[in-house]
């Protein structure tokens, strides 16, 4: 038995592009979406900009605050000081509390007898602080998205 799959971007941005003006300039969208190979759902929510933002949260930085921790890494790093993980974490905690940067809102986990507990007031083992995990999570993700600090 094969398992189920779902077909995402099955088409290229200039496709799409040609398919928008398509319409714009009269042709039905049926037609449309059997010439282009392009679901029509997808017309439609291009046409009312649904889904315009990228999936998923967004960056607690923007590019160039994260531009800013590349260069400064890097010429750190060319001084002959590398900047090892625990740093960067710890660099990064440290930037967002100058900020004063409110944490995202966690998700509240059920208790017995209906009550719900917030997940920041639960004890977590390795820290005193429970919502310092901010540091770790933005390390993992710039480094992704900077291939050059590994």
């Amino acid at each position: 038995m094969s398992a189920c799959f779902r077909k995402y971007v099955d088409y290229t941005p200039e496709t799409l592009k040609q398919f928008l003006a398509a319409i714009k300039s009269g042709m039905r969208q049926r037609v449309a979406a059997e010439a282009y190979n392009i679901p029509r759902r997808t017309l439609n929510n291009k046409l009312k900009q649904k889904h315009a933002q990228k999936p998923g949260y967004p960056p607690v930085f923007t590019a160039d605050e994260e531009a800013s921790f590349v260069s400064c890494i890097y010429l750190v790093s060319t001084f002959g000081f590398p900047v090892d993980e625990f740093e960067l974490q710890c660099d990064i905690q440290a930037y967002l509390r100058r900020q004063d940067r409110k944490p995202r809102k966690k998700k509240r986990l059920q208790v017995e007898a209906g009550k719900s507990i917030a997940h920041e007031d639960l004890e977590h083992p390795s820290t005193s602080e429970s919502n310092d995990t901010n540091g770790e999570k933005q390390e993992i993700r710039c480094v992704r998205r900077h291939p050059q600090l590994s």
